[in-house]
């Protein structure tokens, strides 16, 4: 952590921005005193804190659990919870992209409070990194909230793919317009939200949802039509009183 410090790296944003080329990873182990297979393997790690390195990484497995299997496999359900809900549909993104199998075997997939268009606590906590950095007196204590994972920030901006963070920082409070991934075709989506409210249209359900996520986040819901993940009323439930742990 010092040899990184000592060449100005401080997050894993620092370390994939220094290390993202062959040409600045050798700059870097020779800032560092590290070996560029090292450098890389860092690397490697910090982009697995993101949605979309685990997302790819989770289509691989996927496609290696399949190809393994012991009997042909003719069906697929994943169940993701939270932010496990993003994995998949990011994981879905890569494997079609890449021809694999799996997602052909994909018949449906289940969301469990999954913060599609985002979660108000994250949003929180960057409002007051924000506010700290804005005074010379408080700028450390906003570098100090900086330090958590790539994949937190993320509820936030809800990127998915790796061309939304190409160039832009997660922790600016506008991250720009990302891409619209819509529900794998051909999938039978569920959405399973919860509010913290004893009945749905509680203002509970907008300002805390679970204590989480919002309910319109957890249901898909948004104002623009090519990001409105229409869930079929019969495929959408929500649970009263219930938080996001206890989905």
């Amino acid at each position: 952590a010092e040899k990184f410090k000592g060449a100005d790296v401080q997050t894993t944003d620092d370390l994939l921005k220094k290390g993202g080329t062959s040409k600045s990873r050798a700059e870097l182990a020779s800032a560092t005193g590290l070996t560029e297979k090292q450098i890389l393997e860092f690397v490697n790690r910090a982009d697995l804190y993101r949605i979309k390195g685990i997302g790819s990484e989770f289509a691989d497995l996927l496609e290696a659990l399949l190809v393994n299997w012991p009997i042909p496999v003719e069906e697929l359900t994943i169940l993701g919870h939270s932010m496990g809900g993003l994995l998949a549909r990011s994981a879905w993104h890569y494997g079609t992209a890449a021809g694999h199998a799996w997602p052909r075997r994909l018949k449906k997939l289940v969301f469990l409070g999954t913060p599609h268009h985002g979660a108000p606590m994250e949003r929180g906590g960057n409002l007051i990194d924000i506010a700290l950095g804005v005074s010379p007196y408080t700028a450390p204590l906003s570098r100090l909230g900086k330090i958590r994972s790539a994949g937190i920030t993320d509820l936030r901006h809800t990127w998915l793919l790796d061309e939304d963070w190409r160039g832009r920082d997660r922790f600016a409070r506008s991250s720009g317009h990302h891409a619209a991934v819509p529900l794998p075709d051909g999938v039978k989506c569920f959405a399973i939200a919860a509010t913290t409210g004893k009945q749905a249209g509680d203002i509970k359900d907008r300002l805390v949802g679970d204590g989480l996520v919002p309910l319109a986040s957890a249901l898909g819901c948004h104002a623009e039509h090519d990001r409105n993940l229409m869930f079929p009323p019969d495929r959408q439930w929500i649970a009263l009183e219930t938080g996001h742990l206890d989905l």
